[in-house]
């Protein structure tokens, strides 16, 4: 018997891999294709069996069906719909005998009388003795303070109301007491005891409506805790990293998961986080497919778009805090544990449509964790998915993101590139994505705010570039390489200290002389292109100092020349343009001091919308100046 674990197809990759080295003997091999275990599968001479269990989506495994072979095959899911796939087996509840020896037990009692056993078998009856249900049941009556039959009436009361008032979020293919029992579980929840310093039944419904969007199984409490209670704008200046800890919240954290366990809703799991375990997975809930299915039903009849919106948002940002912190650390295991997770609600944005940064950002990060395993395919797509979200949220007129490219636009080619190569793409369509990425760098470097962030990314893509070339001898990689080169900054350290001096001797105005001769020894040493224009701006600044204004303009022309030919560092520019404006305004009387501030303003002014609020306070303070200069108001 073969057993493939399908809650996402990549458990169920994994799986066929280790059928795979089952069969083989391969033990080396990370990437297996299912249609080669079948291939295999289909000569062995033994009757076999396969079970696809927990499959989320039925139409995922019709691709697998073995076509030869002495075989069965089970399919084990959760929905409802799946009658076309194969000869459905429905799964009946307990016998009657079973489900009252289960209430007995739940309920704890002794010896039942005649009364009790009649009361309890029409509540299973009702209940169509299906075993969630009785637990649910269970529970909401050993929690009542009633006596048993007038608690059980009340509840059977509570069920039926629901059966008739919510129909519409029980899931198609399942029976409607089942449903219900589940929504009588969450009105259970709803009504709970509140008190001034805590809403604990709030809290609970919160986490209840996160845990709806994860996978099923083994969700680490912390995280789903965070989702569900913590704003993001909260954590983001907290300094906290990977994984957020609820030390200061021990009681009310019990109380909210005590409530979810006494009605049926969660399973909690707690292991000893000793020796190679992992303490941030050692706290975890597991939450019932059907019950998911009714929650999210609930949540869609009873909110506004904008609050499944916000709890799918929400749920992305803090997977994406641990699951980046996982990768950046190396915590392989981790990451595998949390990737079914951040799965689940990557596909549930994709559903409902949602397109924020948080959902963005987890298509990226899951993207990391399938290259960590290889599986560049399933990143590229990702990837792909991503790069189309960004565009999306850029041209969104409510999204407040600038319409020019950012960089995690320019990190987002980086990688898919990486992946296009991995997955032996066409050279063709791995030159269009490198000139996209390429005008996506030139694009960004019009107006970069992290120096730093930007010269990673082009440094990161240079690299992927060379290793292009490399493996395709395609000279169109080089060319690519080399339209980015200049741009990159990392040259400047050993000009650093340069120019620092060169500012310095300006600002004091101590020797004249010595700023000029450093000014042409970097003109001299072929510069990248930030200092490019840089040093006879640099220039302009000295002799505007020295009040040579007209020596000052010809390098203010020279400094424009080489910016006009890149219209690159845009922001760069505007400043070292207001620095020499600044050393002009010192003698306005002069004719050509005010035509050289003049000059400055002009190239300043269509160009402040890449500059900040200090550079339009600097160019309205030199304008004002200028205007009493030349007898205006």
């Amino acid at each position: 018997m073969l057993w493939i674990n399908c809650e996402t197809e990549d458990t169920a990759r994994a799986s066929f891999a280790r059928v795979w080295s089952y069969l083989s003997g391969d033990q080396s091999r990370e990437r297996v294709d299912p249609l080669d275990v079948l291939a295999t599968l289909g000569r062995v001479p033994d009757r076999w069996l396969v079970v696809f269990d927990n499959v989320d989506d039925s139409r995922q495994i019709s691709k697998w069906i073995p076509s030869s072979g002495d075989c069965d095959i089970i399919v084990t899911t959760v929905d409802g719909t799946a009658y076309g796939l194969a000869k459905p087996i429905e799964v009946e509840g307990f016998e009657r005998r079973e489900s009252l020896e289960y209430l007995n037990a739940a309920l704890e009692t002794e010896e039942m009388a005649p009364s009790q056993t009649l009361v309890l078998g029409d509540l299973a009856k009702t209940l169509g003795d299906w075993p969630l249900a009785l637990s649910m049941a269970a529970n909401y009556i050993s929690n009542s303070s009633l006596r048993l039959a007038a608690s059980t009436q009340k509840y059977l009361e509570i069920l039926a109301s629901n059966m008739i008032s919510d129909v519409s979020s029980i899931p198609e293919g399942y029976p409607k007491t089942l449903g219900a029992a589940i929504l009588t579980a969450i009105s259970t929840v709803k009504s709970g005891d509140r008190t001034e310093e805590f809403d604990a039944p709030l809290a609970a419904m919160a986490v209840l409506s996160a845990a709806a969007y994860f996978a099923e199984r083994d969700i680490p409490l912390n995280l789903l805790l965070a989702s569900a209670l913590l704003e993001p704008a909260s954590t983001e200046n907290s300094g906290l990293v990977g994984a957020l800890q609820f030390e200061n919240f021990e009681i009310e954290t019990a109380s909210i998961v005590l409530i979810l366990r006494r009605s049926s809703l969660v399973v909690r799991h707690r292991s000893s986080a000793l020796g190679n375990s992992d303490e941030f997975m050692a706290d975890r809930l597991t939450i019932n497919a059907i019950t998911q299915l009714v929650v999210r039903g609930y949540l869609a009849r009873n909110n506004s778009d904008d609050r499944i919106l916000k709890i799918i948002s929400d749920s992305s940002y803090h997977m994406n805090r641990c699951l980046a912190h996982a990768l950046d650390e190396q915590l392989f295991e981790r990451v595998q544990q949390l990737e079914a997770h951040a799965d689940r609600l990557a596909t549930h944005a994709e559903e409902n449509r949602i397109c924020s940064i948080p959902t963005v950002l987890l298509a990226g990060n899951l993207a990391g964790a399938c290259r960590v395993r290889g599986e560049f395919a399933r990143a590229k797509g990702l990837l792909c998915y991503e790069l189309a979200q960004l565009e999306t949220i850029s041209s969104s007129e409510r999204s407040g993101v600038e319409d020019r490219p950012n960089i995690l636009v320019a990190k987002v080619y980086v990688q898919y590139l990486e992946a296009a190569l991995e997955c032996d793409d066409p050279t063709s369509v791995l030159v269009q994505i490198g000139e996209f990425g390429c005008e996506i760098l030139k694009e960004l470097a019009l107006g970069v705010s992290d120096m730093r962030a930007f010269e990673a990314q082009v440094e990161a893509f240079s690299a992927v570039l060379e290793t292009c070339g490399k493996r395709r001898a395609e000279p169109a990689f080089l060319r690519l390489r080399e339209s980015i080169g200049r741009l990159a900054v990392r040259e400047l350290d050993g000009l650093t200290s340069v120019i620092s001096r060169i500012s310095e001797l300006i600002r004091t105005g101590d020797d004249d002389t010595e700023a000029l001769r450093l000014i042409a020894s970097i003109e001299a040493s072929d510069p990248p292109l930030p200092v490019r224009f840089q040093a006879p701006g640099l220039r302009a600044e000295t002799l505007a100092w020295a009040g040579d204004f007209e020596g000052a303009a010809v390098a203010l022309d020279q400094m424009m020349s080489i910016f006009e030919v890149n219209q690159v560092f845009v922001r760069d520019a505007v400043v070292q343009l207001h620095n020499i404006g600044w050393a002009a305004a010192k003698d306005l009387q002069n004719e050509r001091a005010r035509a050289l501030l003049a000059t400055v303003l002009g190239h300043s002014k269509i160009r402040l919308d890449k500059g900040d609020a200090d550079d339009v306070s600097r160019y309205l303070a030199l304008r004002s100046w200028l205007q009493v200069a030349n007898g205006g108001p």
